[in-house]
């Protein structure tokens, strides 16, 4: 164990009256002799104390600091111990000189082997300090290399990305003028076709306005039918109305009457238990008043008591000392008469002088009634009437009891959360998620040329100019799922790929689409034919001429030729691609290719059913830029053949034309879309119908774009189950992110009320005792100068900080709600300054060798030795903590706070972060509120942030 010895070199501090210092040094030593004093003053190093304990001599330091001395503490090396112990140690007894000589040497030889090798490990641990001296220079010296390299190497990095930079940008410059070459170029042709497109527009208009004309007057008159008879049924329902409102008014009356009578027995039961309670008041009052004049005499007899008990202890103090004066009185006397006896004679005596044991002191007149001077009020002094003692209540014993109880709550909550969220969480990735409408599944163009779209379960009516006439759902029809390809045959009857309600079970269980036909007028469906139950068709095209059907079954790798009676003509093996297409065409069948980018001619005759004729090679030069290997759709309209091609690993996919010949004409430009797109013609127009957008492009004869067929009915269908779906997502989204928030919060909250339980569970709470009689004896730390003044330099600084950041926000053009997330979690920082400013520090006392602590609210605390505990810049005694200031943010004279307070914080307990964490929560530190206030302005921000990503 350590030892020290307490030196002094009779050095006063500044400040201190020298002859008042000495006067106290004399009392504490207990030197009376005036030249002994002045030794200790004379500037030669004197041991006042040796071999002291470490926390003995730091009291002693303390004390001798606080008379106005400067000592020093000198550890105690083990040879010097020694040293010591053999001066102390009394010589043994011996008769022989030669073997007390020998008894020296051999003392003297252990000393001097003791001072050796307490020069060697001093040397040894000299050069073990000098050596990680040198390693730690080297590694300073290598850590500046290294980060002086990397700055050279992001330096230039920064000059290569700018140079990167300034070429890019330059590039994008000479492209976009040659675009805006090109596009004034591209514009010139366009506006000389549009020219010609208005010519041929207005005379279409015109026989399309003639068609309208005819079929408005058609509509208004069946408008007006309908009219008439919403005009009826209006009236009708207005009849039927008025009678339900007569009655509801006759049950609302009969209810108003019960209410009013039950409210009548509600207001007579409340007034007769107001009664009740005011009587029972008045009781308790009472009753109170008795028990508080009974607690008033108790308490005045037992004054009464305490103060005849203190009157016959001070009568017999009175007779103990007037007993022991007659008792040495007489032993006086005896002792002079016993003398008088012995002496031979008698001499003359004199009155005898009184002394100050039998004349009582008074003190001079001046003295007496001199007033005492104000005492002077120190510079960290805070006002003592407003000071209020810790108490070591019922609700302060019970905390650790509380907080475990709180912790089970927090846990549990934090646990239900959690599986709410797992459980969710699973459910949600192992539901598929709900077929969502964007846009046409398939188009069918009637005889009429009226199109007819294939939107989720519903079939959408529209009239030869594109307006939205009915709505039909395929429950209705009979059916449970339909899909494209669709058609019209030539009695008008629709023939489209799908299955039956009452074959639902078997499209459930994996088996394929059948073949369904649909007539108009009662709407009914039904499979085309039973011979192809057992067959999986994938597209069809029906003969214009005899109304057969030809389809390809890919799963069986067969074409298949039917009558319009549903007897099977042929059929034939062949090669069928993913997404097979057959087109009829100059007495050809024709087909997508399973290999390449092909179109398959075959002949389908009865004879010479399914005979491959040739192999057509679609090579447009874009298109094997672009590896589009694969045929999707393709059509004859308006005299040329249009056909999309896709490759199968980007999923890129271009429109092109061609002539009868099969010979490349031009491509036509299609917006992005997300897979191949569906071709069909409308009169002279080419429908492309892409079935993830509402809007079907249209196309003239030449591949000019048009005005979009857009359905009105489709947008609405679009619009609405995506709305169903972002509040789906938004509900999911929202609930699992409350699930895991309540998780977050609950185990946060169990875990600190775990912390509280562990810190508050040794119950070594006190209550403070009364300071008042200690006034004039404690010594306060000095606040520093002008808080108030440095706070509002740090808040300017972090203002202009704000503005900086939020500057660079704007430039790097964020959003909305990326700048509100922002500005919550800059407004962290700027509410706890506000929250530092607003509070005060606290106070920081010496009392001897007792600390004193006084928070922000105003509690106080005494304490010393383990009743005080530390952690960094924080002090606390229980529930009491004041922080003692750092760099950034200082808090009382530095100077005051390393010689009068850290002597004391040392013999205190060093106590670990949780435990200081606890206690500055516990008592509602300003720090503790500032970091609160910082982390829920994080917090806050981050969920605006993922409210942000959810909606």
């Amino acid at each position: 164990m350590n030892k020290f010895n307490l030196t002094f070199s009779g050095e006063i501090l500044a400040g201190h009256d020298p002859a008042q210092v000495k006067l106290r040094f004399g009392k504490v030593f207990a030197i009376d002799d005036p030249v002994r004093l002045e030794r200790f003053f004379s500037g030669q190093t004197i041991i006042l104390r040796r071999n002291l304990e470490r926390k003995a001599a730091a009291q002693y330091y303390h004390e001798l600091h606080l008379l106005g001395v400067a000592a020093a503490l000198v550890k105690v090396t083990a040879s010097e111990a020694a040293d010591e112990l053999l001066k102390a140690a009394p010589a043994p007894p011996d008769k022989t000189p030669e073997k007390s000589t020998r008894n020296k040497i051999d003392i003297a030889a252990q000393i001097k082997a003791r001072k050796a090798e307490s020069l060697r490990l001093s040397a040894e641990q000299a050069a073990r300090d000098k050596a990680a001296l040198q390693d730690q220079q080297r590694k300073a010296e290598e850590d500046k290399t290294r980060q002086k390299a990397l700055r050279d190497e992001q330096k230039a990095e920064e000059a290569r990305r700018k140079a990167e930079l300034a070429a890019k940008r330059k590039a994008e410059l000479e492209e976009i003028r040659r675009q805006e070459a090109e596009e004034a170029a591209r514009l010139q042709a366009e506006l000389a076709a549009k020219k010609l497109r208005e010519a041929e527009e207005s005379a279409r208009i015109k026989a399309e306005q003639e068609e309208i004309e005819r079929q408005e007057a058609e509509e208004a008159a069946r408008l007006q039918a309908e009219i008439e008879e919403i005009k009826r049924q209006e009236a009708q329902e207005a009849a039927r109305i008025k009678a339900e409102a007569q009655r509801r008014e006759v049950e609302a009356q009969r209810q108003s009457a019960e209410r009013r009578r039950a409210a009548a027995e509600q207001l007579a039961a409340q007034r007769a238990q107001r009664k009740e309670e005011k009587r029972l008041a008045a009781a308790r009052q009472a009753e109170q008043k008795i028990q508080q004049a009974q607690a008033a005499r108790q308490q005045a007899t037992e004054v009464a008591r305490l103060k005849a008990e203190q009157r016959r202890k001070k009568v017999l103090e009175q007779q103990e000392h007037e007993h022991l004066k007659e008792a040495l009185q007489e032993k006086v006397v005896q002792r002079a008469a016993t003398e008088l006896a012995q002496s031979t004679g008698l001499k003359p005596t004199s009155d005898r002088v009184k002394t100050s044991l039998e004349v009582p002191q008074r003190r001079p007149p001046e003295a007496a009634g001199a007033t005492p001077a104000p005492r002077k009020r120190q510079l960290g002094e805070p006002n003592l009437y407003t000071l209020r003692p810790f108490r070591n209540t019922d609700e302060v014993r019970a905390r650790a009891t509380d907080a475990h109880q709180r912790m089970r709550h927090g846990y549990t909550l934090g646990a239900i959360a959690l599986a709410a969220l797992l459980i969710a969480g699973g459910y949600l990735l192992r539901q598929a998620a709900p077929p969502v409408i964007t846009g046409a599944a398939a188009i069918a163009i009637d005889l009429q040329s009226a199109p007819l779209l294939l939107a989720g379960d519903s079939l959408l009516f529209h009239n030869r100019a594109g307006v939205y006439t009915k709505e039909e759902s395929l429950s209705v029809l009979g059916v449970s799922t339909m899909a494209g390809p669709m058609a019209f045959d030539s009695s008008g009857r629709l023939l489209a790929l799908g299955r039956l309600l009452d074959d639902a079970a078997e499209a459930t269980a994996g088996q394929g689409v059948q073949l369904l036909r649909c007539a108009p007028g009662p709407s009914t469906c039904e499979y085309f034919s039973p011979l192809l139950h057992n067959s999986n068709i994938d597209t069809f095209v029906i003969h214009p001429l005899d109304g057969s059907l030809l389809l390809a079954d890919r799963a069986a790798g067969e074409l298949l030729k039917i009558n319009r009676a549903g007897q099977i003509v042929a059929r034939a093996a062949a090669t069928i691609p993913e997404q097979p297409v057959l087109r009829l065409h100059g007495g050809l069948l024709l087909m997508n290719g399973a290999d390449g980018p092909a179109i398959s001619v075959f002949r389908y005759e009865d004879n010479a059913f399914g005979q491959q004729l040739d192999e057509i090679l679609l090579l447009p030069p874009a298109a094997q830029q672009a590896e589009q290997t694969k045929v999707g759709d393709f059509l004859w309209s308006s005299g040329t053949w249009w056909a999309s091609l896709h490759n199968p690993a980007s999923g890129s996919h271009g429109l092109y034309r061609f002539d009868e010949q099969w010979n490349y004409l031009n491509e036509v430009a299609l917006p992005d879309t997300a897979g191949p797109p569906q071709l069909l013609s409308w009169g002279e127009k080419t429908l492309v119908n892409a079935p993830h957008q509402p809007a079907v492009q249209r196309f003239n004869a030449i591949g000019k774009a048009e005005a979009p067929f857009v359905s009105t009915q489709l947008e609405y269908l679009v619009a609405r189950d995506e709305r169903s779906a972002n509040l789906t997502t938004v509900a999911w989204r929202a609930g699992l992110l409350l699930c895991a928030l309540a998780a977050l919060l609950g185990f946060g909250f169990g875990y600190l009320q775990n912390l509280r339980s562990l810190v508050y569970k040794p119950h070594r709470e006190r209550g403070a005792e009364p300071v008042d009689a200690h006034v004039e004896s404690l010594r306060w730390i000095d606040p520093v100068q002008h808080r108030l003044a440095l706070l509002r330099s740090r808040g300017v600084s972090y203002a202009l900080l704000v503005v900086g950041i939020l500057l660079l926000a704007v430039a790097q053009s964020v959003t909305v709600g990326q700048l509100s997330a922002l500005l919550l979690a800059l407004s962290g920082p700027a509410i706890a300054l506000l929250l530092l400013r607003r509070h005060p520090l606290g106070h920081i006392g010496i009392l001897k060798d007792r600390l004193l602590l006084v928070d922000h609210s105003g509690m106080y605390h005494l304490a010393s030795g383990s009743g005080i505990q530390y952690h960094g810049p924080f002090l606390a005694i229980d529930d009491v903590v004041v922080f003692t200031g750092s760099r950034l943010l200082p808090a009382f004279s530095s100077p005051q706070l390393q010689h009068l307070v850290r002597p004391l914080a040392l013999g205190g307990v060093k106590v670990d972060r949780n435990t200081m964490v606890v206690k500055l929560l516990q008592c509602r530190h300003p720090l503790a509120q500032s970091a609160c206030a910082i982390l829920v302005a994080t917090a806050t921000a981050v969920m605006l942030l993922c409210l942000h990503g959810i909606f």
